[in-house]
């Protein structure tokens, strides 16, 4: 009955339907082929790069934000540094700690001025209290780029000058002078690597940058007033602080002056070995006592270690462009390479691992030589006053 059924609207039958009816396969070839959306390779490498720039920015401003106000040093352009807490031995030389966080130069002067005193004065018996509930009674600038130091290098300066001198009260010898930009930021450097070996400071890649933004500050003071020139072990008594500077210098290469540094290096632990080990006599030593002796200078020995990586790892030719390319930053592969490194140096245990570190071995290459070596340090030592050891002999 269907088969014989015919629309008198539209003349529809069984056998010719209206409208026609169109079988899927048929539907399917005859539509338009979809041209399918493609991006070339290099398109592809340029959005990646852009988000790899992006996300790299956003990595930054989180590092340089303040942690009171939360502005940041590229969207804000405020000058952005680490709290420190300034102590001094018994000799008025600076004990420094310094606290893994960054704040403002305006946060930090609301803290000074809530405790009743003046800008960028301070007494290091006061403390103020930071985001993390750390101690500090100062505060020094980052160096991130040439333009943020040439905007903030007055509050830099001064802030070198009141931790050098313990107050800024305007007096004119307390003004800022070069040399203790460089006395200031060795012994941070140095005093930071001390307290990394001892354990007092978690071995983080914070703490790496920010020897890293120390550094790179000193870099810069060096090519301002050519504060190298004319130095010499003499004037710098801490024999890391010196192996900092000489690792700077573009008038000495380690390399040729190596022998003379570790004489004087081993000579002025000669003192040490005395007042840490129970060894009677160091011209009588024997190789059996050579694990002993190690121990009593072991710390020291991972700071020699330490600044002859250091320089190896961050001083090198086109070093200060690549750190402010990342705003003081060392890309985040070096700083963990380093971190695993410092890691490895804190375990070296015994003379051979040391001597290969600091590469000795081509004159100590047996424990007997060690020996010699330690009885020619008491000679120099005790030439230099340091000690004065006579053989039992």
């Amino acid at each position: 009955m269907v088969k014989n059924f015919t629309c008198k609207t539209c003349s529809h039958t069984f056998a010719k339907s209206n409208p026609s009816i169109v079988h899927y396969t048929e539907e399917q070839s005859n539509k338009r082929p979809v041209k399918e959306e493609t991006i070339s390779n290099e398109e592809e490498e340029r959005l990646k790069s852009e988000r790899a720039h992006l996300q790299l920015q956003r990595e930054l401003m989180e590092k340089l934000t303040c942690g009171v106000t939360k502005q940041n040093a590229i969207e804000d352009k405020i000058c952005v540094g680490y709290p420190l807490l300034i102590t001094r031995d018994r000799h008025g030389r600076l004990l420094p700690e310094i606290i893994l966080e960054l704040i403002s130069y305006d946060a930090y002067v609301a803290e000074i001025q809530r405790s009743g005193g003046e800008k960028l004065d301070f007494y290091e018996n006061m403390k103020f209290r930071s985001v993390t509930g750390a101690d500090y009674n100062h505060w020094l600038p980052l160096y991130i780029n040439a333009d943020h130091f040439r905007k903030g290098q007055a509050i830099i300066q001064n802030s070198i000058s009141v931790i050098h001198n313990g107050t800024a009260n305007g007096s004119a010898r307390y003004d800022f002078t070069p040399s203790m930009a460089l006395s200031v930021l060795t012994t941070l450097m140095n005093k930071s690597a001390v307290r990394l070996f001892n354990g007092q400071m978690f071995e983080s890649k914070q703490a790496i940058e920010a020897y890293c933004h120390f550094l790179r500050l000193l870099m810069h003071f060096i090519d301002m007033y050519r504060l190298l020139a004319g130095r010499s072990k003499r004037s710098v008594p801490d024999i890391g602080e010196f192996l900092i500077q000489m690792a700077l210098s573009k008038k000495y290469k380690f390399n040729d002056i190596k022998t003379y540094v570790y004489e004087e290096y081993f000579a002025r632990q000669i003192f040490w070995i005395q007042q840490n080990s129970t060894i009677q006599n160091l011209l009588d030593i024997k190789t059996t006592d050579l694990p002993q002796i190690f121990q009593a200078v072991k710390v020291s020995n991972h700071l020699l270690v330490f600044n002859l990586e250091m320089a190896e790892t961050f001083i090198f030719p086109g070093v200060k462009e690549h750190l402010d390319r990342l705003h003081g930053h060392s890309p985040p592969i070096v700083v963990e390479k380093f971190q695993n490194r410092l890691r490895a140096i804190k375990a070296i245990d015994k003379y051979s691992i040391f001597i290969d570190a600091i590469q000795l071995t081509d004159t100590i290459k047996s424990p007997n030589d060690m020996i010699d070596l330690i009885k020619r340090s008491v000679h120099v030592s005790n030439k230099q006053g340091y000690t004065n050891i006579v053989s039992n002999g």
